[in-house]
């Protein structure tokens, strides 16, 4: 993974910022929480990592331990692994080494191990947050969702909206832009 710098000002509005991929990073803000992301088990390592608690470890050394001054609080497993596919086996396995890896680190109360899945999961994705997950994919979802449940940890869906628009165009075009609006101190996305 390339070694990132970058320096930005965060407006008010951002309460939380997730940065994925990034090694170090300065920011500037006005009271906004920088949660650093680092961490993705990139796909290619899944198979490797899934059976080997040795290369688990070595990867949380590698990209967590040494940096030691940043906070991270989560680390991704895997990226919009295709349900069907021939990494997801991996994907569970990975999961639970690197939270193990974590744990020898000393760090499982301060970092939360997750994974990233890919929109197609979704029946229904025009509000992510109504929509089942396709009865195909539970066979691969079921056992991350358990892990996930188990820690306390979250599931990121990668949500597109704009795709979703451009299939649909009932949908809100406002929400597929993620266009906002302040009300008395609160973001309100439109849908």
């Amino acid at each position: 993974m390339a070694k990132s710098r970058i320096v930005a000002e965060i407006p008010s509005i951002v309460s939380k910022l997730l940065l994925f991929g990034i090694q170090m990073a300065t920011f500037t803000t006005t009271g906004a929480q920088i949660v650093v992301c680092h961490g993705n088990v990139k796909n290619e390592r899944l198979q490797d990592i899934s059976s080997n608690q040795a290369s688990a470890d070595d990867w949380v050394q590698k990209n967590v331990v040494t940096y030691g001054n940043v906070n991270f609080k989560y680390v991704a497993v895997g990226n919009e692994i295709d349900a069907t596919g021939p990494l997801a086996p991996f994907v569970g396995p990975a999961m639970e080494k690197i939270q193990n890896a974590i744990s020898k680190a000393g760090l499982a109360n301060k970092i939360k191990v997750f994974s990233a899945v890919h929109p197609i999961i979704l029946q229904e994705s025009s509000a992510p947050s109504i929509g089942p997950f396709r009865p195909n994919y539970r066979p691969f979802l079921d056992p991350i969702i358990s892990f996930l449940v188990g820690k306390q940890s979250p599931l990121l869906h990668n949500t597109y909206p704009y795709f979703s628009y451009i299939d649909n165009r009932a949908i809100n075009l406002q929400y597929a832009l993620l266009v906002y609006h302040m009300v008395s101190g609160f973001v309100l996305l439109l849908f």
